[in-house]
């Protein structure tokens, strides 16, 4: 199985998903959470670009979710704080998390935005990415690759162990 894994719904990580899902004919997963902030343009901020944009998902993940896409095992892993249902998607096999704008390189996406909360974004780094092997590398929806390793150790928002 194929599927597009949306980490979020800010209208940056949405505004190709209807031109995906049509040419690609693949369904569309996003976190149970994550309605809200996808469905409605005020909330995922697409009314600032002058655009109305909602997207359904055709599928709706829960914490802890294990996925099998193209053969590759997928954890979902529910993590608010830079929306109230931002996921990330960790393949273990490969060592590989897909951050979308929780983590970034020595960063962590805005908190300020509708649904945000920077203390909760903060929880969820320590409680659910930290735990992760420390070789793991991640790949944010914006900016450059880096490691669990290296944001605990250089990270100023999140940087420690808990």
């Amino acid at each position: 199985m194929e599927a597009i894994l949306l980490t979020h719904g800010h209208f940056d990580h949405i505004m190709a998903v209807e031109d995906l899902r049509k040419k690609w004919d693949v369904p569309v997963f996003a976190s149970q959470e994550e309605r809200t902030v996808l469905e409605n343009p005020q909330i995922n901020l697409s009314v600032q670009l002058g655009k109305s944009l909602a997207v359904t998902a055709d599928r709706y993940l829960s914490d802890g979710e294990e996925l099998e896409l193209m053969g590759q095992k997928v954890k979902c892993i529910l993590t608010p704080g830079h929306t109230c249902g931002g996921m990330c998607y960790y393949f273990p096999k490969q060592g590989v998390l897909f951050s979308g704008d929780t983590l970034f390189q020595e960063s962590v996406g805005r908190s300020d935005f509708p649904t945000g909360s920077m203390s909760t974004l903060i929880r969820s780094i320590r409680e659910k990415l930290w735990p992760l092997a420390p070789a793991t590398k991640v790949y944010p929806g914006h900016g450059m690759m880096t490691s669990i390793e290296s944001e605990k150790l250089y990270n100023p928002f999140a940087a420690g162990n808990g």
